[in-house]
């Protein structure tokens, strides 16, 4: 089925919603939902085939996004919801203002996205984390050529320790 891209709610398989506040109209989410940070950096220090779960869905979700045409300019771990579910895990995007939906995402756009999800703090999210979300993310990608995905994953690498190196190691030393 095609994904619909609104401002209210983004292709996914929503968080569980517990209640539904009849008197003000609000929806509360309880506690199974938790962000991709919060996934990831958790489950880096108990378990590694849980976090490798993890990314290659995370991968794969993404993928399915751009394959339709939306585009989330603020794509950041934060902004993602992950809950575990009986078949799997189910993933959400909030923060929707920056939702754009192309007939195809320039690719400028799409490594953008690739930065933004996978900029986490090196001590959890290792190169080798992001080699495998990149595998999964082409996994279910349709659009590109494998020299086409080459150069994204060497693009998306580059901004990637740029932006950690200013971050962790300021400007005078590189990241690894």
């Amino acid at each position: 089925a095609p994904f619909h891209a609104s401002r209210q709610a983004l292709p996914s398989s929503d968080p569980t919603i517990r209640d539904f506040e009849a008197k003000t109209g609000q929806i509360i989410l309880r506690q199974e939902t938790t962000t991709c940070r919060g996934h990831l950096s958790k489950s880096a220090i108990h378990n590694f085939k849980y976090k490798r779960r993890v990314i290659r869905e995370i991968g794969g979700y993404l993928s399915r996004l751009h394959n339709n045409g939306i585009f989330h300019g603020d794509l950041h771990p934060n902004n993602l919801l992950v809950s575990e579910t009986d078949q799997g895990f189910k993933i959400s995007i909030i923060d929707n203002e920056c939702v754009r939906q192309y007939r195809r995402i320039p690719l400028k756009l799409v490594i953008k996205n690739l930065v933004q999800i996978t900029k986490f703090n090196p001590t959890f999210f290792t190169r080798q984390d992001r080699r495998r979300f990149s595998k999964a993310y082409f996994e279910h990608s349709h659009s590109y050529p494998s020299q086409t995905q080459r150069r994204i994953m060497a693009k998306t690498d580059e901004f990637v320790r740029k932006r950690l190196t200013r971050k962790f190691l300021g400007e005078k030393k590189r990241f690894p």
